[in-house]
C-alpha cells in the first residue's frame, strides 16, 4: 500500500506539472483560497460490489496562481452504512486541475475491499455556488470504479 501511495504521489506530481502548463488558460478564482471545500453526495460503484451512496466533504486549498486545488482531507459520511467504514478515501492529497471553464481533472482514490485511484474528469458549472458533477466518471483501478454525483464549491470559486 505504501509503494502504491508513493507511485500515485509521483504520478500526481508529474501530471500536475504537465497539466498545469497545458491548462494554464483555465484557473480557479479567487486565489489563493485556504479551507476550500467541495461537498455533496457521491455514489461510488464497483463492478464486483453494490453501489455506495455517501456524503462527501473535500477540504483543501487553491494555490496563488489558481492553477491547482490540493485536497488535503476527504471526509466520507453515511448515506449508506458502508460510508466511512468500508468505503474510505485513499491517496490523499487529491489534486484538482481546471482544464477549461467547464471541466476539471481530479486525481482521487477510494478503498473498500477493493481499491481504485487515479485521474478522472468531471464537469464544472460556474455559478453561485459553482458545482462539480461526476457523471459515471471512471476512476482507474483493477477493474476500477465509477463516481456519480454533484459537489458544491465554497468561497464563490469559479473557473476563468
Amino acid at each position: 500500500m505504501i509503494k502504491c501511495a508513493a507511485v500515485l504521489s509521483a504520478a500526481i506530481a508529474l501530471a500536475t506539472a504537465g497539466a498545469a502548463s497545458s491548462a494554464s488558460a483555465a484557473t480557479f478564482t479567487p486565489s489563493p483560497v485556504a479551507n476550500f471545500t467541495l461537498s455533496g453526495n457521491l455514489t461510488v460503484s464497483h463492478p464486483q460490489a453494490t453501489s455506495v451512496d455517501c456524503s462527501v466533504e473535500m477540504t483543501g486549498s487553491i494555490d496563488t496562481s489558481g492553477a491547482t486545488a490540493v485536497i488535503s482531507s476527504v471526509a466520507i459520511q453515511p448515506g449508506d452504512w458502508a460510508c466511512g467504514y468500508l468505503l474510505t478515501a485513499s491517496g490523499a492529497p487529491w489534486i484538482v486541475l481546471p482544464t477549461s471553464t467547464s471541466s476539471v481533472m481530479i486525481w482521487m482514490g477510494f478503498t473498500s475491499p477493493w481499491t481504485c485511484g487515479g485521474a478522472t474528469t468531471a464537469s464544472w458549472t460556474n455559478g453561485a455556488p459553482s458545482t462539480v458533477t461526476f457523471s459515471g466518471a471512471t476512476v482507474p483501478g483493477s477493474p476500477g470504479c465509477s463516481v456519480t454525483g454533484t459537489l458544491t464549491a465554497s468561497h464563490s470559486v469559479t473557473i476563468m
